[in-house]
């Protein structure tokens, strides 16, 4: 066989690569970075913060609650931090 035409062709430049239809792959790629860096700040700061060491130190706070708190003390609105507190629990489910 010949090794030129073993070797793939480049698409053309209108039409989008196989792996990235429409750019579609791409941006929700993005988004999940995007999600999971401020996942982990999330979970840094509550690790931080005096919520994450009253949860500590008393058995009777949860600690979910302590991270609602804690969200909500940043400014999240009670639907932003239960989506978090959801996000978590799946990717960090020690925490709980």
């Amino acid at each position: 066989m010949n090794a030129g035409n073993a070797r793939m062709k480049r698409p053309k430049k209108d039409q989008a690569p196989i792996s990235q239809p429409n750019g579609l792959s791409e941006t929700l790629a993005d988004q999940t970075q995007l999600d999971q860096a401020e996942l982990v700040r999330i979970c840094r700061g509550f690790v931080n913060s005096a919520y994450y060491r009253k949860a500590m130190a008393n058995p009777g706070y949860l600690r979910e609650q302590a991270i609602f708190d804690f969200l909500t003390g940043q400014g999240y609105d009670s639907e932003a931090a239960g989506n978090w507190i959801e996000s978590i629990r799946k990717n960090y489910y020690r925490a709980f």
